[in-house]
């Protein structure tokens, strides 16, 4: 229920592993999806365990409370579907209104957009509700159904492996037709139209003609934070992604998004893609790109994040970097660039990139690839070094004069960790497989030993 009940969705924020990583509070219904199920073989394997005292002492009628509290509930879904659901959606109006709006443009006046919507929505709600009571009549006719398979072999009619199968059928019957709503044969097709999904345009081909080791693209015909097809083939400058860094987001918000050359220079943006006057697409070399990685000659300390993404707004990225003052004790402002100093990236991997450095005095190197320092290590000459956070998103540290090698590892703890947890539980799950079985193995060959002497006392 979201913000509509904080008072369960706080407990499960703030008490729950793992939930508040999760981007919508509808996970929770994940944990209902595993453990109803979990509970219903539960239930199912008692039953069959026990069948003889349930027989017995008469307990047909906890089977019959179960059908009448779960079937009863489905069937008055479907008698009175309003009953506890809403099929409007809150401000639904609203929202349609202002989308149709923007799509049109002016075609029809607002007055025919609000009339088309008030005779199309409460249609809207009513195929809702008849969706809702088609599936509860779905349902009961399940629950039914294994009711009175159930009811059967309580009353001996059938052995428990006819009853197995039965609730197998009804289990795969109702997972199959419900899942062919969402794939079926029409969302398949075959493997060789779907070994390049995304067509490599006369425009790709030129840019993956380039062999530098890492550059990227700025599509400037799609949303930057939207656009997914450039990815395919090219390092983007943008992209999609659900849980996309926040910081870099309002790169894209207060700088990307309004055409801040100095950004894009600073982010190793080698192409862009431009729409043509012919309608297709080509691209545009960027002669303002600086590289992978340079030298400054100034350090400036802002004071805080705020001040550093403002810094951006007008700056030349080859001369000055902005550090936060959180890093000041980490890095050494007394730099200097010599007119001939370089940095060539030699080796690129998502996991790891190796760079090579020359200069004549004392320097401070900006390496245009995202800071994040959960996990990414530095390394100068193979001796861990320290780098920090430069330009709101980038990386930087002081190289001393000469020629050196910088290395940058991607080696989160969090993963080494897990894998030794991963390792640990496997075994320890290996060994209570191996010791159950065993234990099992070891009582019926007692079993058979005793039963052998019972019949050859005199042996």
């Amino acid at each position: 229920w979201g913000r509509h009940f904080m008072g369960l969705t706080d407990f499960f924020l703030n008490y729950i592993p793992g939930y508040n990583k999760f981007r919508a509070v509808s996970m929770t219904l994940v944990i209902a999806e595993l453990t109803l199920p979990i509970m219903a073989l539960l239930g199912l394997d008692y039953i069959l365990k026990n069948i003889e005292v349930l027989r017995k002492n008469g307990k047909q009628k906890m089977l019959f409370v179960s059908f009448g509290i779960v079937g009863g509930l489905t069937l008055l879904f479907w008698l009175v579907p309003d009953l506890f659901n809403s099929f409007g959606k809150q401000n639904e109006f609203d929202t349609m209104f202002s989308q149709y709006k923007a799509q049109l443009k002016g075609q029809i006046s607002d007055d025919q957009i609000k009339s088309i919507l008030n005779n199309a929505l409460p249609i809207a709600e009513e195929v809702r509700a008849q969706i809702f009571r088609a599936d509860s009549i779905r349902s009961f006719g399940f629950i039914l159904a294994a009711f009175l398979a159930i009811f059967a072999y309580f009353k001996k009619t059938f052995e428990k492996e006819v009853l197995a199968v039965i609730i197998l059928v009804l289990v795969v019957g109702d997972l199959w037709t419900v899942n062919k709503r969402y794939l079926d044969k029409e969302n398949y097709v075959a493997a060789k139209k779907m070994e390049k999904p995304v067509p490599k345009a006369a425009h790709n081909q030129q840019i993956l003609a380039d062999t530098e080791p890492n550059f990227r693209v700025f599509n400037t015909t799609a949303r930057l934070d939207q656009d997914s097809r450039t990815s395919y083939y090219h390092n983007n400058l943008g992209g999609y992604h659900g849980a996309k860094s926040k910081r870099y987001q309002e790169l894209i918000d207060f700088h990307l998004g309004r055409g801040n050359r100095g950004v894009v220079n600073m982010l190793n943006t080698k192409y862009y893609i431009v729409q043509e006057q012919s309608g297709g697409q080509g691209i545009r070399v960027n002669p303002e790109r600086i590289g992978p990685a340079w030298f400054v000659n100034e350090l400036q300390i802002v004071e805080n994040a705020d001040s550093e993404i403002t810094a951006l707004s007008n700056f030349n990225p080859k001369d000055v970097a902005f550090v936060d003052q959180r890093f000041e004790s980490s890095i050494n402002p007394n730099i200097s660039r010599d007119s001939l100093a370089s940095i060539t990236l030699t080796s690129y991997s998502p996991k790891e990139l190796v760079y090579k450095l020359s200069n004549n005095a004392d320097g401070f190197a900006v390496f245009s690839e995202i800071y994040y320092q959960p996990g990414w290590n530095a390394y100068l000459d193979g001796a861990p070094a320290e780098h920090v956070r430069v330009n709101y998103v980038l990386r930087g540290m002081n190289v001393p004069s000469g020629n050196h090698e910088v290395v940058f590892k991607f080696e989160p703890e969090s993963y080494y960790t897990g894998e030794k947890i991963s390792l640990g539980s496997s075994l320890i799950l290996i060994i209570v497989v191996l010791g159950a079985l065993g234990m099992t193995i070891k009582s019926s060959l007692s079993s058979d030993s005793d039963e052998l002497i019972s019949k050859n006392p005199d042996s």
